[in-house]
Parts: structure tokens; C-alpha cells; sequence
């Protein structure tokens, strides 16, 4: 198990420094220094997949899980690299928040969001002004908080007001997504829209073998010097 969780933070790892690299190289090496330099801002819905075994002979699974519909916000600098026409590459680093939340029918209500630096690169292929890609990032947990109000079993009592706790020493600092991009550009401006899936555990063993992934759909708006 620990073998596994340190492969998977070197894997991890190794996105932001691919994602650095490609960045910084062109930046030294442009004849325009800012030619290319981006940002992105927007936001999007976020899934948090929780599911564990029952100990039955029928090895059923429960699931908890937050995927009620839910807005978190992005904001990160990328960099445009035209490797040929029409392919080119967008090394990003930013800040994203992440997670899930979920509302049970007797008014139970439960959330946890994840704050992270995230650091990628996404591989693009153009047709006119519309581009189409694939992408790798790595995040980096900063803090992981977790929100309730009410109770499971009792719903919500009179004058119930949320509950919050720190819930990071529960979670990975280091977590996986792969994904998939699509972007609108006009002129310097750009509309891009964005699905993230995870690929690596959340959980840090607490939980075992309970499994945590998540996902994430974004609409981002851009602009391009």
C-alpha cells in the first residue's frame, strides 16, 4: 500500500514539473517573453464519489456520495505553445477548489471542499477557432474542510446552524486527473470548457478499503496576450 501511494505521488509530482518546465523553456526561449501568457477564470459543478463494502456474503458496496449540484471557483495563468499547426500545448498553474456536497430528504446536509494548487498540461489540436484536447494535472491539498448541518438519522432541529472541521489529516496532500478540454477563441478571448476525472485515491488509508475519487466540469473564461 505505501509502495502504491508513493508511486502515485512521484507520478503526481511529475506533472508539475513536465507542466514547469514546458512553461519556463518557452519563456526564456520566445522572442516575445509575453506572447502567449494567459489567464483563466470561471467556475464549475464538482462530484465527490465515496463508496465502501458491506461486510456481507454478497460483497455489496455502500455509496455516499456529493454530487449535488454545487459551484466552486478557478483562477490560473497557462501559457499557449505552438508546437505545429494545428497542434499546440498549454502548460496551467492556478488555484482550484474542489469537492462535493449532498442533501438527504429529511433536510440533512453534508459537504466537504477541497482547496488546492493544481498544475497541469492539456495537449490541443485546432480546427479554425475551435481547439479539442486531452490533459494531465496534478493538485496539491492544501486544506480540506468539511461542512454539516443537522443529523443523519434526525434531519434538522429548530434553530440548527452548520457545523465545520478541518478534515485534511484524512485526505492526500497529492492527487491525479485526467481530462478533457474544448475551447472557443476569438481574437485574444477565449470560452473554454473543461471535465476533470480522477485517477488517483483520496482517502489516505483511514477510510480503507472504503474508495474516494471525484470530478469536476468547469466553464472558464480566458484571455491571451
Amino acid at each position: 500500500m505505501r509502495t502504491k501511494s508513493r508511486r502515485s505521488g512521484s507520478f503526481i509530482k511529475s506533472i508539475f514539473i513536465v507542466a514547469l518546465i514546458l512553461m519556463m523553456s518557452h519563456l526564456l526561449y520566445s522572442q516575445s517573453i509575453l506572447s502567449g501568457l494567459g489567464i483563466e477564470v470561471g467556475g464549475g459543478h464538482n462530484q465527490l464519489f465515496w463508496k465502501a463494502p458491506i461486510p456481507t456474503p454478497q460483497s455489496q458496496n455502500i455509496s455516499a456520495n456529493r454530487t449535488d449540484l454545487s459551484f466552486t471557483p478557478t483562477a490560473r495563468i497557462n501559457y499557449h505553445l505552438d508546437i505545429t499547426n494545428p497542434v499546440s500545448v498549454i502548460p496551467f498553474i492556478g488555484y482550484n477548489q474542489f469537492g462535493g456536497k449532498n442533501k438527504l430528504s429529511n433536510g440533512y446536509q453534508e459537504q466537504f471542499w477541497f482547496d488546492a494548487i493544481e498544475c497541469g498540461v492539456s495537449g490541443m489540436y485546432s480546427v479554425g477557432d475551435i481547439a479539442f484536447g486531452v490533459g494531465l494535472k496534478a493538485n496539491y491539498n492544501l486544506k480540506v474542510t468539511g461542512h454539516w448541518l443537522g443529523s443523519v438519522n434526525m434531519g434538522l432541529s429548530a434553530n440548527e446552524s452548520w457545523h465545520e472541521e478541518d478534515q485534511t489529516s484524512l485526505f492526500t496532500r497529492w492527487s491525479g486527473d485526467a481530462g478533457a478540454r474544448v475551447s472557443y477563441r476569438y481574437d485574444h478571448f477565449s470560452v473554454n470548457l473543461e471535465g476533470w476525472f480522477g485517477i488517483t485515491e483520496l482517502q489516505t488509508g483511514l477510510f480503507s478499503p472504503a474508495t474516494i475519487r471525484e470530478n469536476q466540469y468547469r466553464v472558464l473564461l480566458g484571455y491571451t496576450l
